[in-house]
């Protein structure tokens, strides 16, 4: 056996692979076979029955001089291994190197080497390099050549030669000329200390060049690259410190057992290797083979079981120091390990009270839960907490069906260390249209809560509501139809009738409305009545027009207008943009001094004049979708929903039509031979009103989220709890609500007809001017679809960066797929412009609302 063997296995502890969980059981369970350890482990009195010899010796392959020695692992490179016996002990021998190696000793595989045109005496010396290789030619001329193999070099040919395939140099032999440029020899090294390597030289147009090493060098006491330094790159100061040459080659410094550490350390002027046990881990019982096998159990790790030593002191802990709850407990009982408790709100209070963690056996578990801070909860148990095993012993939590989506488990604001671990927890449905389903609901805590081993079934959001439209708007203003927004016609003008004489005449009324406080009443008609002109038959009188004021044929109009007196004018209509009053009119005088004449000459105007129209109302705007990926959230219950539309804008109300102008009466002026009267002319129509706009529809609501988990962050900071090995199971966003539908507005008021004159000499009052029609109403923008989260994250948008934690938190989490985004709702159908339809929730396995 070579020397670097032999330390190999001097300095080899004992391993034995043992699965630990946190903390050390108090009992050995008996297993049904026996495994090479160094323990009785089916409590049979006999230790490691089946792997030992007659002389009870480890002779085996995989347990070769004591457990766990694996020849394949000691010579890992080898292609074929055994166990073998020697000086009284069995040890591991490499028997085979795979293609391309070849043994050197008994303990090692070495690269081949090309040989050709090395100068050799025998076979053997061209074999130590490459096996097959021969020496051709007598000394002092011969040389190697080397098997052809899988191809021969440059320069080199394959020829047959005593029934064996060899690579020869194509020359024939091995001289450096023009022929032979780029050829590579092998070649022999010398070291300073006589011990001779192959090497390399090539044939250049210089020459032959010099010869340089092939081999690395190796930890072995050889010189590979015969530089006349030993294991160069093992040795520091003098010294072997690495963990596979601990103090020489070969002497490795394992770790002897699970959670263990082995470090090659100098102590004085020798290596030493150091065994401790990892961090969290104590070696109870000082036995190397099954190493450090106790693990302290941190503040937020769960125990094993309740006979467990947590603290590593070699004494199995009190059950005291937990409150347990099972599916079979009572919470009027203390919640010790013989009188547990049933439900985890009541024990975690209780928990809290006595600084203790909770430990929770398998079963379903009704209610929500508030955690603690400082009090940490596990799952998982069997019903007697001696064991713990997540998949035989599940525990499930559900809030039930009166939560309507609220959070099955929240924390609020916990800052120290605090675990919750174990659980499968079951979100409800949300129960309100547009609600949202949380699962859990981490609100501003620290990184000191820790949430691990979680299974959580997120619950569905329910459909956004559809918009009030503009008729339920009217309604809620107390408005029952839509035919009560139509304008009001205006009242027809009169005339004198058959009566005779002059007389006053009202115009007709303008249409009455007011729309939501304002009004767009039409403008009452222009009243008719005898204007008292000053004029006479020896004077120029201005409502005669021109004919008193024409002086070589060309008419004095403004004179004519400063001298006349024009009747009374109606009013205008009443709005934003109501109608003007027509025109004023003139009575025509008695002309030539005889009654039975007036002068209506055309310059001025006779016939009443008729109102101008109220203006339409502007048409609403339809309501804009939701926003993009817009989520609104709820602080207070840790609920999410898609963003709601947009309302419409309400129609504008149309303006009330203007009055018309009352016709010209006759007027009998002094020196007017005969009896007659002046007669009163017809009065003007009134104006319609103005009708009313429709008021805008109502955008529709988001749909809810689906959420597995909702982290809202403390102002200030970039993380929140940590999550491991936590698998969300997602379910469905509700649909966004549809746009409420707008409606048209109230239709104009119309403008009548003048009243008609009663004498031949007077005439027609003007109509009146219609109203505008109303606005029509925007119909309401959809709600957007309710998204789909594994883990939804709340931060300020002017608060440090949390894209770190999103992507610490997306590599922690499994999200599965089992549900799809809400689709976004239609926008509200209207007149004139519909709302905009909302657009599709999300699906993201994490997500941060900035």
């Amino acid at each position: 056996m070579s020397m670097r063997g032999r330390a190999y296995y001097g300095f080899l502890f004992l391993v034995v692979s043992l699965t630990l969980a946190a903390g050390c059981a108090k009992t050995h369970d008996c297993q049904s076979a026996e495994a090479c350890n160094g323990l009785d482990d089916d409590c049979d009195g006999l230790i490691d029955e089946g792997f030992l010899d007659d002389e009870e010796r480890y002779s085996s392959r995989s347990h070769c001089g004591s457990c766990e020695v694996d020849c394949d692992a000691v010579f890992a490179s080898a292609e074929s291994t055994e166990c073998v016996e020697d000086a009284g002990d069995y040890v591991c021998r490499l028997v085979s190197c795979p293609s391309g190696e070849h043994l050197s000793g008994d303990g090692a595989c070495v690269p081949d080497v090309a040989v050709g045109c090395l100068p050799c005496v025998t076979d053997d010396e061209c074999e130590r390099y490459q096996p097959g290789a021969r020496c051709i030619g007598e000394s002092p001329g011969g040389h190697c050549v080397q098997p052809c193999g899988t191809g021969c070099p440059e320069g080199y040919e394959c020829a047959g030669f005593e029934g064996m395939e060899l690579c020869f140099p194509e020359g024939g032999d091995c001289v450096c000329n023009a022929e032979s440029f780029g050829m590579e020899y092998a070649c022999r090294l010398t070291s300073p200390n006589g011990d001779q390597c192959v090497g390399r030289q090539e044939c250049s147009v210089d020459g032959v060049l010099a010869c340089t090493a092939v081999l690395e060098e190796l930890c072995n006491g050889i010189d590979e690259d015969c530089d006349g330094a030993l294991d160069e790159g093992f040795v520091v100061d003098g010294v072997y410190l690495s963990e596979a040459h601990c103090g020489a080659c070969g002497s490795a410094c394992p770790a002897p057992g699970p959670n263990m550490d082995a470090e090659c350390t100098l102590r004085g002027a020798a290596a030493s290797c150091e065994v401790s046990c990892s961090d969290g881990f104590v070696d109870v019982d000082g036995i190397l083979a099954n190493g450090c096998e106790c693990e302290r159990r941190a503040a937020t790790g769960a125990p094993i079981g309740i006979d467990t030593d947590g603290d590593c002191d070699g004494v199995v802990d009190d059950s005291d120091e937990f409150v347990f709850v099972t599916a079979a407990g009572n919470d009027r009982d203390p919640g010790t390990l013989a009188r547990p408790m049933r439900s985890l709100s009541s024990a975690i209070a209780r928990a809290e009270s006595l600084r203790r963690d909770v430990l929770v056996a398998r079963g379903v578990y009704a209610g929500t839960v508030t955690l603690r801070d400082g009090v940490s909860v596990f799952g998982g148990y069997r019903p007697d907490f001696q064991e713990r095993d997540l998949d035989l012993y599940p525990v499930r939590l559900e809030a039930g069906d009166a939560s309507g989506g609220t959070p099955v488990v929240r924390a609020d604001g916990i800052r120290s260390a605090t675990a919750f671990s174990g659980f499968e927890v079951v979100a409800t449905d949300a129960a309100s249209a547009g609600g949202g389903s949380s699962g859990i609901y981490l609100n501003q805590c620290g990184s000191e809560l820790r949430l691990l081993q979680l299974r959580v079934f997120a619950g569905q959001g329910a459909d956004g509501v559809r918009g009030a439209s503009s008729v339920d708007a009217l309604r809620m203003l107390g408005v029952d139809s839509l035919g009560e927004l139509d304008g009001v016609a205006g009242g027809a003008g009169a005339g004198a009738g058959s009566a005779a004489g002059c007389r006053s005449i009202r115009g007709g009324g303008g249409g009455v409305k007011t729309c939501f406080g304002r009004s767009v009443s039409g403008g009452a008609g222009g009243g008719s009545s005898c204007a008292a002109l000053s004029c006479n038959q020896s004077s120029p009188c201005g409502n005669a027009g021109c004919t008193d004021f024409t002086v070589g044929g060309v008419c004095d109009l403004a004179a004519v207008l400063a001298s006349a007196v024009p009747n009374a004018v109606g009013l205008a209509g009443q709005g934003i943009s109501g109608g003007e009053p027509g025109e004023p009119t003139y009575d025509s005088p008695t002309n030539r001094g005889q009654c039975f004449f007036c002068d209506d000459n055309a310059a001025l105007p006779r016939t009443g004049v008729d109102g101008g129209d109220g203006a339409n109302g502007e048409d609403g705007n339809g309501g804009i979708a939701c926003s993009s990926g817009f989520e609104s959230f709820d602080v207070a219950t840790g609920l999410l929903r898609g963003g709601a539309g947009l309302e419409g804008t309400d129609g504008e109300s149309g303006s009330g039509g203007g009055g018309g102008s009352s016709g010209s009466g006759y007027a009998v002026i002094g020196g007017t031979e005969g009896m007659c009267d002046s007669q009163a002319g017809g009065s003007g129509g009134g104006g319609g009103s103005g009708g009313c706009g429709a008021p805008g529809a109502m955008g529709g609501t988001g749909g809810g989220a689906s959420v597995g988990v909702v982290i809202r962050l403390r102002e200030g900071l970039d993380r929140g709890p940590s999550l491991e090995s936590v698998e969300v199971v997602t379910s469905s966003g509700g649909r966004g609500g549809d746009g409420g539908a707008g409606a048209s507005g109230g239709g104009a008021g119309t403008g009548l007809s003048g009243g008609a004159g009663s004498h031949w000499c007077s005439r027609i009052g003007g109509r009146g001017g219609n109203g505008g029609r109303g606005g029509a109403a925007g119909g309401g923008g959809g709600g957007c679809g309710g998204g789909v989260y594994g883990i939804y994250v709340v931060a300020r948008t002017d608060g440090p960066s949390v894209g770190p934690y999103i992507r610490e938190l997306d590599a922690a989490v499994s999200v599965v797929e089992a549900g799809l985004p809400g689709s976004g709702g239609r926008g509200g159908f209207a007149p004139r412009a519909a709302g905009g339809n909302g657009l599709a929730g999300s699906f993201v396995s994490v997500r941060s609302s900035l």
